[in-house]
């Protein structure tokens, strides 16, 4: 998985939590945006979209803290 925008791998816990403290703070901002109706369905798939990857994020980083599986 790349990093955000910096095409580095994400292999450190704290590149992780800093992308995903990122990620979150993005989506405070985008829950106070306002659009008109017309646009109404678009900002719904981008706040979706969003909290896909948040979630994607937070699996990488269990993922990472559990360390490797035996067996």
């Amino acid at each position: 998985m790349l990093g955000l925008a910096e095409g580095r791998p994400l292999s450190s816990q704290k590149t992780i939590g800093k992308s995903d403290r990122l990620l979150e703070r993005l989506e405070g901002e985008l829950a106070r945006v306002e659009v008109p109706l017309s646009y109404s369905s678009e900002l719904y798939e981008l706040h979706m979209h969003l909290r896909y990857m948040i979630e994607r994020m937070h699996a990488l980083q269990r993922r990472t803290t559990a360390g490797p599986q035996v067996g």
